[in-house]
């Protein structure tokens, strides 16, 4: 996939995930696993260093994970931290390491 191709797609993949958090915030609230999908999306988009800008990958947690994180039923908040807590903590201890 050439750089413009992978632009073009990017935008086209922040746009549908901003576009299905205003459709589908209220009726995420009731069907965890969507939830719990989009919200994998997003972060499998901030951990790919390779294809995303910085500026997008941060983008798209900001605006979009941590609004699901917040607006979700408990159940599929539980269900994504259950199952990234080690992606999450290795953001976390990679970012303590380049501070010291």
């Amino acid at each position: 996939m050439t750089n413009l191709n992978k632009e073009v797609y990017n935008r086209y993949l922040t746009k549908r995930l901003l576009k299905v958090y205003y459709c589908n915030s209220i009726r995420l609230r009731h069907v965890p696993d969507q939830a719990k999908e989009a919200m994998d999306l997003c972060l499998s988009i901030f951990l790919n260093e390779r294809d995303y800008h910085p500026e997008r990958r941060r983008a798209v947690v900001e605006r979009v994970c941590i609004t699901f994180l917040l607006n979700t039923s408990t159940a599929a908040r539980r269900k994504f931290y259950l199952g990234h807590i080690k992606d999450v903590m290795a953001v976390i201890e990679a970012k303590q390491l380049r501070v010291k």
